[in-house]
Parts: C-alpha cells; structure tokens; sequence
C-alpha cells in the first residue's frame, strides 16, 4: 500500500503515538464507503505518526493505569 502525505499537527501527535503504541484503536467498517474515500488507509494510527518516530504496540502499557485513573 502506498504510504499517505497525511500527519498529524504537532499538537495531535502525542495523541496518536500513545493511540498506536498503547492504547490501540477500533476499526471501522469502511468498505461500503470506498467509492468516497481519498486515502482509504488512513485509519491506523501510525499513518499520522512520521515514520522516524518508532512505534510499535505495546498493550500491557495500558494495564499498567491502576482503575483506569492516572496519578493514583
């Protein structure tokens, strides 16, 4: 699949990094939509994260938030 020229604002990309690197991310059913989309794989996360940023999931970094709560 060719590689998109989308990214995420510097403000966003914190976001997305924890988003593909710990928290993951659902997907959405797009096929009946592909006659309307420009870049049909944009969806994942690390397609708004630059490629020199390594990113690869890491799930047991969420489980280790306590409750789900931050700061306890």
């Amino acid at each position: 699949m060719g590689e998109t020229n989308l990214r995420a604002d510097d403000c966003h990309l914190p976001y997305f990094y924890q988003l593909g690197t710990q928290l993951g991310h659902g997907d959405a059913r797009i096929d009946h939509l592909a006659d309307l989309l420009r870049h049909p794989d944009a969806m994942p996360p690390r397609t708004f994260v630059p490629a020199d940023i390594p990113a690869a999931m890491r799930p047991a970094a969420a489980l280790s938030v306590p409750d789900g709560t931050i700061g306890t």
